[in-house]
């Protein structure tokens, strides 16, 4: 039985004999990163055995049970994450989670799931369950509408410079819906970048007139 490190692209996995003892990727650790190794659709791993510390060594429970769970939540982020929702009980979501919260300033009946979470820089293990809970509750609707949105943002991890460029393009095709979208995702990037934010204020405001 393994006892050792496999690491994927942006994870690591520690194994104790076989028992899965610790996971972190991208800032998150334990069943989180765990369950967010599911979500990539390609990538590649290498295996390194190694001793493990033993203070560290804690098993995390059944590693079976706990892909089960990961294939749960992927299948369920699989079916709803090209959404377009629309939030129908603001209050009876505002105490069920910081991470929904985040979540739920950028679900605006426009973008997709997917963009709504990126761009609140949330793990989408981590509202997956929510999300379905609170369609299931009718708190939130699916709507009927397609994403409004660029494609390029739901399928490319772009710069923030790139971002900016697509968004003034957008500006001048008048294109405003897409010029917020693609300069809200660069201020997600950068969230300290001025030019990148006065030209959010700027955008958002001619789409409020025109609108």
């Amino acid at each position: 039985m393994l006892t050792g490190r496999l690491v994927l692209d942006d994870a690591e996995m520690q194994f104790q004999s076989g028992e899965l003892v610790s996971v972190s990727r991208q800032g998150a650790t334990g069943e989180s990163a765990f369950f967010a190794c599911f979500l990539s659709e390609k990538g590649s791993f290498s295996v390194y055995p190694m001793d493990i510390e033993e203070d560290s060594a804690v098993s995390m429970g059944s590693v079976s049970m706990l892909v089960m769970s990961a294939f749960r939540l992927a299948d369920d982020w699989g079916r709803i994450q090209s959404s377009v929702l629309v939030i129908e009980n603001l209050a009876e979501m505002k105490d069920d989670g910081h991470e929904l919260g985040r979540l739920l300033r950028y679900i605006n009946g426009k973008r997709s799931l997917s963009m709504a979470a990126r761009l609140a820089k949330v793990n989408p293990v981590d509202v997956v369950e929510d999300v379905v809970s609170a369609l299931e509750k009718g708190w939130l609707s699916k709507s009927s509408n397609k994403a409004v949105l660029p494609q390029d943002l739901e399928m490319e991890e772009l710069s923030a410079e790139a971002l900016s460029t697509r968004g003034r393009q957008a500006l001048r095709a008048r294109e405003l819906d897409s010029a917020v979208a693609y300069f809200e995702a660069a201020s997600a990037l950068e969230p300290d970048n001025r030019t990148i934010l006065q030209n959010l204020r700027r955008v958002r405001a001619i789409a409020e007139r025109e609108n």
